[in-house]
């Protein structure tokens, strides 16, 4: 597993910790990645945060269904994830946030169905498509309110990793 450091440095003081742990799919098919793309232009492999008492694995395959309504192939699933991120940057209503991202790679069933979004997904019209990783890191790269989309420098962290282990 790569471990991959994405520190914002945006904190003032570190007196409140919030701290987060999600797990996220990388689903290739085709020479293209399942992402969920949203109405801010902006894309993120599917996935989110674990629940108490959820796995890494069982967190992953709730949220690939709940994001994008494809099943998992649970068979598919890389034993051991492949990247970890380690965000850390301002909380929201804490000093400072902290989130380790575990991303496995995965195939999905060829039927997709309904999707089931929380709201603010709902908000952002989240929607499932596929892409190339070139596609992903242009459209990641042209978002403009970053600061409000903080996941894209995760997720273009991710993409660049994983086009230049592509090359290798």
């Amino acid at each position: 597993m790569v471990e991959i450091t994405l520190d914002l440095k945006d904190y003032d003081k570190q007196d409140t910790i919030f701290e987060r742990v999600a797990s996220r799919a990388i689903v290739k098919r085709d020479g293209k990645y399942l992402v969920v793309y949203s109405k801010n232009g902006d894309c993120k492999f599917p996935g989110g945060g674990v629940e108490q008492g959820e796995s890494l694995v069982e967190a992953m395959i709730r949220e690939v269904k709940e994001e994008t309504g494809y099943d998992v192939d649970p068979s598919s699933i890389r034993k051991e994830p492949v990247y970890k991120v380690h965000e850390i940057s301002k909380g929201e209503f804490e000093d400072v946030f902290i989130m380790d991202s575990y991303y496995y790679e995965c195939d999905v069933t060829e039927d997709c169905s309904e999707q089931n979004l929380d709201a603010y997904e709902a908000e952002d019209e989240y929607r499932p498509f596929w892409f190339t990783l070139e596609e992903i890191r242009d459209m990641n790269s042209k978002v403009r309110d970053i600061e409000e989309l903080r996941w894209v420098k995760r997720e273009l962290l991710v993409t660049t990793k994983l086009i230049d282990d592509m090359s290798k």
